[in-house]
């Protein structure tokens, strides 16, 4: 056997299939928990494919470059960004992003339901001038989730993004369905709730 199959496997081993494909995911969202699953059983069909996994293994679960936790219930993935190079503050991550694309264009790939957070409310936070440590917390959780692949483990729905996270947690109470009341009263006492501070 390859030895970054068995690296792979390893890895799959010690955590789980779902979080070392987070952990090795690419924009494209390559590779599924599904795709190395069928590495791992010598069932996967493509030959590209393969070589792209095996670069991926190779570069993201090297020794020197392990997943640390941060906080209970946080996995951090090592999802590459645009830019090829690590960032560990979420707000050089967000100015990054603004670079790259625009603050209008961000504030659109983060918006929620309820249209938090706008291109204002991203100027004032990158320019440290947002009053709201609520809507500064949130913000934080869409960026982590959404731009640094940061999971945690909700009690009600398992492993989810922490922008999905802050986006349950800011959901006001509304008996409409059986999940939308269990998430609003687990949200509440959970550990990964965002407290204002």
């Amino acid at each position: 056997m390859s030895n970054w199959i068995e690296r792979l496997r390893n890895e799959c081993d010690v955590s789980s299939q779902g979080k070392v494909a987070k952990t090795l995911r690419q924009e494209d969202g390559f590779p599924s928990s599904g795709t190395i699953n069928r590495v791992l059983n010598g069932s996967y069909p493509s030959r590209k494919g393969l070589e792209r996994m095996r670069a991926l293994v190779e570069t993201l679960l090297s020794d020197d470059k392990q997943i640390e936790l941060h906080q209970p219930g946080i996995t951090s993935s090592s999802r590459t960004n645009t830019c090829k190079h690590e960032i560990s503050d979420w707000i050089e991550v967000l100015k990054h992003q603004c670079t790259e694309k625009s603050q209008s264009k961000v504030a659109a790939e983060l918006r929620q339901r309820d249209g938090f957070p706008s291109p204002t409310i991203i100027n004032q936070v990158i320019n440290s001038s947002y009053p709201s440590t609520k809507g500064r917390n949130r913000l934080r959780g869409l960026v982590e989730g959404h731009f640094m692949g940061v999971s945690v483990t909700c009690p009600i729905l398992g492993e989810i993004g922490l922008d999905k996270c802050a986006n349950w947690q800011a959901q006001p109470y509304m008996a409409v369905n059986p999940l939308r009341t269990q998430m609003h009263r687990a949200c509440r006492t959970c550990p990964n709730r965002r407290e204002e501070q």
